[in-house]
């Protein structure tokens, strides 16, 4: 069986698939759902992180209280 062709790109984007962090912001559960299955179904592979509002949001950027170790996007 022949290797798929993989263009130099995607080479690059399947080696750091593990280290792409994406920050949602997104106070409507079904719309956070919806972005997670269409991910998943695009076979696109990330860490995704969900805030309800801008000001949790702004706490996991700047990594304040419950978001201290949080990776950041």
């Amino acid at each position: 069986m022949e290797a798929p062709f993989i263009l130099p790109y995607q080479s690059f984007f399947i080696e750091f698939m593990d280290h792409i962090h994406n920050l949602l912001v997104e106070d409507i559960e079904g719309d956070t759902l919806f972005t997670r299955e269409t991910l998943g179904n695009a076979k696109i592979f990330t860490k995704l992180n969900v805030a309800e509002d801008g000001k949790e949001a702004m706490d996991f950027l700047t990594k304040a209280a419950f978001y201290s170790n949080a990776i950041q996007p």
